[in-house]
C-alpha cells in the first residue's frame, strides 16, 4: 500500500549541498515505493527540487497552494493534483486530511510553523500521525534544544511527545516507514 507523505520544507534551496542530496534520495524513494508526495507548492526551492523528481517519475504529487501564493507562482507544474484554498488555515487542514505521515526537511519561518502545528495537534490528540524531523546535518538541533527547555520548565511532557516526534537520519526514517507500511498492509 501506498502512503501519502507530507513534507515540509524550504521554498528556498538553503546553502547546504547535503540537502539537496538527501531530497534527490528521498524523491528517488518515494518513487519507487510508489508513496504519494504531498507537499504545500511546487515551484520553488527544495519544494520544487523534490516535486520535480517525483512527478517525472511518474507518481503522485498534490500540491496545495493558498490563492494568494498561487497567484505569484511562476511555474507551479510539476504536480498531479493541484488543491488552491483560500487561507494558510484551510491549507493545513486539508495537508493534515490528506497526510498519513510527515516528514521535515530543513526549511525556514513557514516549515518551522507547519512542523509546530502538527506537534501540538497530535500532543492535543486532534490527529494521530507521526512526524519525522529529518537532521541529516543537525539543522534541527536547536529546535530540540528548545523543547529540552520547555520540557525542563514543566511546559512539555517528553514521554507523550516521543510517540509522534522523531528527530533522526535519512536511513532511520526509511526502516521505520517500513514497519508503517507494513502496518498499513496488515
Amino acid at each position: 500500500m501506498s502512503l501519502n507523505i507530507g513534507v515540509f520544507l524550504g521554498s528556498r534551496a538553503g546553502n547546504d549541498k547535503k540537502v539537496s542530496e538527501q531530497i534527490n534520495i528521498f524523491a528517488n524513494w518515494i518513487a519507487k515505493n510508489n508513496h504519494t508526495l504531498v507537499i504545500g507548492g511546487t515551484d520553488q526551492g527544495l519544494m520544487r527540487n523534490l516535486a520535480e523528481i517525483v512527478y517525472n517519475r511518474k507518481c503522485e504529487v498534490r500540491a496545495i497552494y493558498t490563492k494568494n501564493i498561487y497567484k505569484l507562482s511562476k511555474e507551479p507544474n510539476f504536480f498531479s493534483e493541484l488543491i488552491i484554498t483560500n487561507d494558510t488555515y484551510s491549507k493545513k487542514r486539508i495537508f493534515e486530511n490528506l497526510s498519513d505521515v510527515f516528514v521535515a526537511f530543513p526549511g525556514g519561518l513557514g516549515t518551522l510553523d507547519e512542523i509546530i502545528d502538527v506537534i501540538n495537534k497530535n500532543a492535543l490528540k486532534e490527529i494521530k500521525k507521526r512526524i519525522f524531523l529529518i537532521n541529516e546535518s543537525s539543522y534541527w538541533d536547536k529546535f530540540r534544544d528548545l523543547l529540552d527547555f520547555f520540557e525542563s520548565k514543566n511546559f512539555l511532557i517528553e514521554r507523550e511527545f516521543d510517540k509522534f516526534f522523531h528527530l533522526c537520519v535519512l536511513d532511520d526514517f526509511f526502516r521505520e516507514i517500513k514497519k508503517i507500511d507494513g502496518k498499513n498492509h496488515g
